[in-house]
Order: C-alpha cells, then sequence, then structure tokens
C-alpha cells in the first residue's frame, strides 16, 4: 500500500488533515493551514534496487520526507505521531535526521521526519 493511502486510511490523520495531504507544494500549505494541518509528503530519491540475487534485482527503497504543517504546536505533534505510528506499521522506517521548526513570519509550526521503505520484488 503506497504512503499517501496508508495516511487517508488512519481516522486521526483524515480527521484532522482531511484533503490537506499533498505532495511537494510547500507555498500552499502555509494557506491551507487555518482549518487544520497539512501532510506535505516530499520523496527524496525514485525507487532503486538495494538488493541482487543472482543478478537479478530483489529489493528497491526509497526515501521520503513527511512534514506536517498547522497553527497549533500540540495538533502538529499529535498528527506527527500518529503518522509515525502508522507508517512503521505499514512498513515505513526513519532515516536520518528530523525537523521542528517555527516560522515566526506566518505563525506557522513544521515538523518532519525521513523514512525510507525497501519493496521486495520476488
Amino acid at each position: 500500500m503506497n504512503m499517501e493511502t496508508v495516511l487517508k486510511a488512519d481516522a486521526y490523520i483524515a480527521e484532522q488533515v482531511g484533503n490537506r495531504l499533498r505532495f511537494y507544494s510547500y507555498d500552499k500549505a502555509i494557506e491551507a493551514t487555518e482549518a487544520g494541518a497539512v501532510i506535505i509528503i516530499d520523496p527524496l530519491t525514485p525507487e532503486l534496487p538495494t538488493d541482487y540475487a543472482d543478478d537479478e534485482v530483489i529489493a528497491e527503497d526509497a526515501i521520503f520526507q513527511v512534514d506536517v504543517w498547522s497553527r497549533d504546536f500540540n495538533l502538529t505533534s499529535s498528527v506527527l505521531k500518529s503518522v509515525k505510528k502508522v507508517l512503521f506499521e505499514a512498513g515505513y522506517r526513519t532515516y536520518g535526521g528530523a525537523l521542528n521548526e517555527y516560522d515566526k513570519d506566518n505563525k506557522i509550526y513544521r515538523q518532519a521526519i525521513r523514512l525510507r521503505k525497501k519493496n521486495y520484488t520476488l
């Protein structure tokens, strides 16, 4: 199951984010947060071969960054916590660093994590 489907299937995330789940669209994230949280999925790499057997690719993985934006710190944190939980259950693992910042000019919180998922092709 792809990341977008997994996130939309979670009741808490669906309630807090609604249709404000986007790919790459950072500029619109700020405008849309009046009604709740926004999730931005940013694929950082395409699926690349990682494991081989008998000169055949048996696994590929990709790295994603998932950002949660909102005007409420507690909402941002709780949505990100749910994002981590449901994506972990779907096989995504944290990878690299994380981000926690507040944009004073736009009065918006942003928390982000990087995730990696390996897909076996057999």
